[in-house]
């Protein structure tokens, strides 16, 4: 090896040296670990408490989080929401259990809620809640008389604030002229109902690519697998996702 080549060798061992000593050293990084994250009781509840059981947990971003809760005799029933560091009480309206509290964003300040209607009518699911910068802007349910009543709703998704969809049960219309899946459709200023394509009641939604997809149940009812559905036509292969 050549003087001029073993000075140069000399000169990058140093160098890389130099760089090494400067580099900062590595904190520790902590493991990663699941945790208890209990959110605090709204202001003025006297303990810290559960909040009751929760219904849909959903997230447009790290910092943009919701959660329905059930509530119970202390903490009412609502809506808490996640700012990128701590849950805090968003509203006591709207809230719900898990078997139908669904939450579908429309955008970074606008969701829906799948909730309970007004007294006197009543049941999970068969009401909807729109908020838009933190406040609700539309609440929407039916009397049970209703020509073109609300049916149960499972699912819910949307590609952005005029075009959100709504899921349920297999049902029909009032005349029976309609058969199918009952669906609600918001088009940015009103909700249509939809029945169909076929009987089986939609568990859940999700758009990709343009396109809505939904998923649907082999039996009557989440909690009747057993006893078939009512379909608008023959179907000698349950299609479950369309």
């Amino acid at each position: 090896m050549t003087e001029r080549a073993t000075s140069t060798l000399a000169a990058v061992a140093a160098a890389v040296a130099l760089l090494v000593a400067l580099a900062p050293v590595p904190a520790s990084a902590e493991p990663l670990i699941w945790r208890l994250e209990q959110p605090p009781p709204p202001p003025g509840a006297p303990f810290k408490e559960p909040l009751g059981a929760p219904g849909d947990l959903s997230f447009w971003a790290p910092n943009r989080g919701l959660l329905t809760v059930e509530g119970n005799a202390t903490i009412p029933r609502g809506i808490y929401s996640w700012n990128g560091q701590s849950w805090h009480q968003l509203a006591t309206v709207c809230g719900g259990s898990g078997d139908t509290a669904r939450i579908a964003w429309a955008g970074p300040d606008e969701f829906w809620v799948i909730s309970e209607p007004s007294l006197p009518r009543a049941g999970a699911g068969l009401a909807l809640c729109r908020f838009k910068d933190g406040q609700v802007v539309g609440s929407f349910s039916t009397p049970i008389e209703s020509a073109d009543p609300f049916r149960l709703m499972l699912s819910a998704a949307c590609s952005g604030p005029s075009d959100c969809w709504f899921g349920g049960v297999g049902s029909q219309d009032a005349l029976g002229d309609r058969i199918g899946a009952f669906h609600l459709h918001w088009n940015g200023s009103s909700l249509e109902s939809v029945y169909g394509p076929q009987g089986r009641a939609v568990s859940d939604m999700e758009f990709h690519g343009g396109k809505l997809y939904e998923s649907t149940l082999v039996g009557r009812a989440p909690e009747n697998r057993t006893e078939p559905p009512n379909l608008a036509e023959p179907e000698p292969v349950p299609r479950l996702i369309q």
